[in-house]
């Protein structure tokens, strides 16, 4: 009889468990969320996608939790999605406000994935080479676009700058072949030339992104 009501009670442990690790993987298979620390306790979360699923094609969709254990998710780690060959759509929620270098890096099925509000650096190579990524919103936030950051993302055909831009890195949409569409909220965009003189983006500024060559900066006029 002990012992039955022994092999129940570790059952029942072993259930409960489980379901907290569900609870902390968040909605979607192959997403570790990875705790931020301050003072030795978690203030919030970030998140990668596992090595194991990238390899798994039946996984072609995923959305990351807002919070974890009732904590934030404010960041995806650099590279924390390089090559995961098979996602088609990342849905990212609203508390994400940092995304790290090189994140969906080589996602080459990626079609669909939104920036949310609060955004404010595309960093370096954040979307290099995913060549099926058809639209992107660039959100209110966001002050700068690193390097390479949609390199090769050929299938790209329009973009639109938010105000609050600032900067485009060199080789920032180089590449982007379908690219013909470039709106810019603010005037004053410039770049420096070979001989570091100040130039002014040319009025068809799809070709000069798409060459990629250099760097450049806005300034309100």
């Amino acid at each position: 009889m002990k012992q039955r009501i022994l092999t129940f009670f570790l059952a029942a442990v072993l259930a409960v468990g489980a379901a907290s690790v569900l609870s902390a993987c968040g909605p979607t298979d192959g997403l570790n969320y990875l705790s931020i620390k301050e003072g030795g306790e978690t203030v919030a979360y970030e998140v990668q996608y596992l090595h194991s699923a990238k390899e798994d094609a039946s996984i072609t969709e995923v959305e990351i939790a807002a919070e974890v254990n009732g904590k934030p998710v404010v960041r995806i780690c650099s590279e924390g999605f390089r090559d995961a060959k098979y996602l088609t759509k990342i849905v990212i929620p609203d508390s994400v406000t940092e995304i790290g270098k090189g994140a969906f890096l080589n996602c080459t099925a990626l079609v669909m994935v939104n920036i949310p509000q609060g955004v404010e650096d595309i960093n370096e190579s954040t979307f290099y080479n995913c060549p099926s990524l058809k639209t992107i919103s660039i959100p209110a936030t966001v002050k700068t676009i690193g390097y390479d950051a949609f390199w090769g993302c050929t299938s790209l055909t329009a973009i639109s700058f938010p105000a609050s831009l600032t900067w485009i890195g060199a080789g920032a949409f180089e590449g982007c072949s379908a690219l013909t569409s470039v709106k810019f909220a603010n005037t004053g965009w410039t770049y420096k030339d070979e001989d570091k003189e100040t130039q002014y983006v040319p009025a068809d500024a799809a070709e000069f992104l798409r060459e990629g060559k250099y760097s450049c900066s806005c300034s309100q006029e």
